[in-house]
């Protein structure tokens, strides 16, 4: 957590498992749980979970 995954040389680095590179801070963040606010599907942890359009939140996907 906290470390740089966007360089000032513009290369992403990875982050570690169940981290995302925050693109405001610059920085790998631990992902979010359901119900979280989030911008898009890779900050939301879970293989069936992705980031709601609607309501910024992460939600189960409906695997029906």
């Amino acid at each position: 957590e906290g470390e740089p995954c966007l360089p000032a040389s513009g290369e992403l680095v990875p982050c570690e498992y169940n981290y995302f590179c925050d693109s405001v801070l610059g920085e790998c963040t631990p992902e979010k749980a359901l119900g979280e606010a989030c911008a898009n599907r890779g900050e939301c942890a879970g293989p069936n979970v992705t980031c709601d359009e609607t309501t910024l939140t992460c939600t189960a996907c409906d695997l029906r």
